[in-house]
């Protein structure tokens, strides 16, 4: 048996059931952020969970989408190679291309976005050297795929078993260049608890992927907030259908899964 089968053999025998549907049986290794949304693929450790084959199959194109924005977005100094970026391109491209983001240059599109966003340039730079990365309306279902899989996820990890299909989930993100997610970075510090720096053994990966969670077991309540670099804040909550008091926003789990399992997201 090959050390990839024994790794995967590994992983059923200790995550028997899905992180993601809960009901079908691991069949496969997913890894939750996916491999594409690091510099070079290098991922942390402790992030590929079992998964049914539809459930692993069912987000790739779109995680694919949302990767290459967060590598764009990245404010921070390190870059992933250009064969990368490439690869995320063509691959966007050719599978979904009305996810394409749209790279806006030169002063006039710069200027126009820092005022209608109340935004300030950074001391020394000017509007001639800032590039506006504007996103598809489309790219909301992905994001909000990717959100709610990464829920799943975090859960699964941190709680130990997965994501009841009744309880009520809502997720959100923002990008790091707006103000506003700063300050909600702060609320997030004081709201969970529990922080998880990830990383890797032997290899510096930098503080690509941390996150703050907490669960309340009693109150059946959980929540957390991710920063990928200095690109997006991502936030997830969960909670018991008694806890849902119907407010927007907030869909129970198994809308996950409309036709019973696996559909194709931006047919939510």
């Amino acid at each position: 048996m090959s050390a990839k089968s024994n790794r995967l053999a590994t992983l059923k025998a200790a995550h028997p059931t899905c992180y993601f549907c809960a009901t079908a049986p691991s069949a496969t290794e997913d890894h939750v952020p996916s491999r594409e949304c690091f510099r070079d693929r290098i991922a942390p450790e402790g992030f590929a969970f079992g998964a049914c084959k539809r459930c692993n199959n069912s987000a790739g194109q779109w995680e694919q989408a949302v990767a290459l924005t967060l590598l764009l977005a990245d404010h921070s100094d390190a870059l992933p190679s250009g064969k990368q970026f490439e690869k995320l391109v063509t691959g966007v491209a050719n599978n979904n291309p009305e996810l394409m983001p749209k790279i806006l240059k030169g002063p006039k599109a710069a200027r126009h976005h820092f005022r209608a966003k109340g935004l300030w340039l950074s001391p020394g730079t000017t509007f001639a050297e800032t590039t506006i990365l504007e996103l598809p309306a489309e790219m909301r279902a992905a994001f909000k795929l990717f959100a709610r899989r990464l829920t799943c996820a975090i859960f699964y990890k941190e709680v130990g078993y997965p994501l009841p299909l009744d309880w009520i989930m809502a997720v959100a993100w923002s990008p790091w260049s707006e103000p506003a997610t700063h300050k909600a970075a702060d609320v997030s510090n004081n709201l969970f608890p529990e922080y998880v720096l990830t990383g890797r053994r032997n290899t510096n990966i930098g503080e690509q992927f941390r996150y703050r969670w907490g669960f309340h077991p009693e109150g059946n309540l959980f929540g957390f907030a991710a920063q990928f670099s200095k690109a997006y804040l991502i936030f997830g909550c969960a909670v018991a259908p008694s806890l849902h008091k119907g407010e927007d926003g907030w869909e129970p789990h198994s809308s996950d899964f409309p036709t019973g399992r696996n559909v194709s997201p931006l047919n939510n």
